[in-house]
């Protein structure tokens, strides 16, 4: 992806990430057929991976340029800070669907699941 460059390789490692986080949401609500309960998990993982493998080397990359010679440390505190904004920004929207009652019927659902919510 460093071939690629940034603006390549930022916005495809973003999507695949969101599409792991919205095939988990989609599959909570409209279950997978029976036989199939690690799916949802499995592309998670998959999405979040791939994803991670575009943007992770990229904006370390990017991080390097920045800093421009001078210690590092403060930038990487910025993009992880920036992380976090970006998280306390975006959860506030998706609260009340985290408490309806077919999420919780499908956290219980699991196999091995011992959720007590």
């Amino acid at each position: 992806m460093r071939k690629a460059g940034p603006k390549t390789a930022l916005p495809l490692g973003f999507a695949l990430q969101s599409l792991g986080f919205a095939s988990l949401a989609t599959l909570a609500v409209f279950p997978p057929p029976g036989g199939r309960p690690m799916l949802p998990a499995l592309l998670l993982i998959t999405g979040l991976a791939l994803g991670n493998m575009c943007v992770m080397p990229t904006a370390m990359g990017l991080v390097m340029e920045f800093a421009a010679g001078r210690p590092a440390g403060a930038y990487f505190g910025l993009l992880a800070s920036a992380g976090g904004l970006a998280v306390v920004l975006a959860t506030p929207p998706w609260h009340p669907s985290m408490n309806s009652p077919t999420r919780q019927q499908s956290l219980r659902s699991l196999p091995g699941s011992s959720c007590p919510f």
